[in-house]
């Protein structure tokens, strides 16, 4: 397993030690502010400037959460592009999931990621419910899915998908967590399937900032 992480956060000693436990794996790091562009605060319907509707302060942060998220994600990604090519490595698995998970059945993971398939695969979240996205469908994990190359760069590609969403509609499209990811996949017609597998999230973190991880697993 090769981990790459992309970190919204100001240094801390926190993730000196958290470098050092993760060694091992650990192939690129990367720790920065997260900033929203400026031209999107200035369009979107979420009255950052002033000047548009107004929407309750829990949505401004979860708008911000949402983008830092998925612009960490596509870091990531493109970090693990990078390294591959320049060790010439080629990963079976591209594998997405939230730093604040435990207790995940590996075996039963491994099981899974044997099976070789060119689909997305999704682990069903524990909260399901229909999207109020573009698509009105069940969601996609944004927390726990994983896939090839060729697919996870669309599921990577979200932080992207967003801004041309948002620019298309007019700074109306709606940004939020399991809503931008499931109108990525179904706008770009990725196969997907869900999975059921055991896991569960931290309550109480000790862990600061917005933090992704991704893994690859290798033949």
């Amino acid at each position: 397993i090769h981990l790459f992480i992309s970190v919204n956060d100001n240094d801390k000693p926190y993730y000196d030690n958290a470098k050092n436990k993760l060694e091992k794996y650990l192939k690129c790091f990367s720790l920065e502010i997260y900033k929203i562009p400026e031209w999107l605060k200035n369009i979107h319907c979420c009255n950052y400037e002033g000047n548009k509707q107004k929407y309750p302060n829990k949505y401004k942060k979860g708008i911000y959460n949402c983008l830092s998220m998925y612009y960490n994600d596509n870091k990531a990604f493109n970090m693990s592009l990078s390294y591959a090519k320049k060790n010439n490595i080629k990963y079976d698995y591209f594998l997405k999931f939230r730093a604040d998970l435990y207790d995940v059945n590996i075996e039963q993971l491994i099981n899974y990621m044997n099976i070789k398939n060119n689909i997305l695969n999704v682990v069903k979240p524990k909260c399901f419910y229909k999207m109020s996205g573009i698509h009105k469908v069940m969601c996609i994990s944004d927390c726990f899915a994983w896939g090839n190359i060729n697919i996870m760069k669309t599921y990577f590609n979200t932080y992207n998908f967003i801004l041309e969403k948002v620019k298309e509609f007019k700074g109306k499209y709606w940004i939020w967590y399991e809503e931008c990811i499931t109108d990525s996949i179904y706008e770009n017609k990725i196969k997907f399937t869900y999975i059921r597998l055991l896991y569960k999230i931290l309550q109480k973190s000790k862990q600061p900032g917005n933090t992704d991880f991704m893994a690859y697993s290798l033949k």
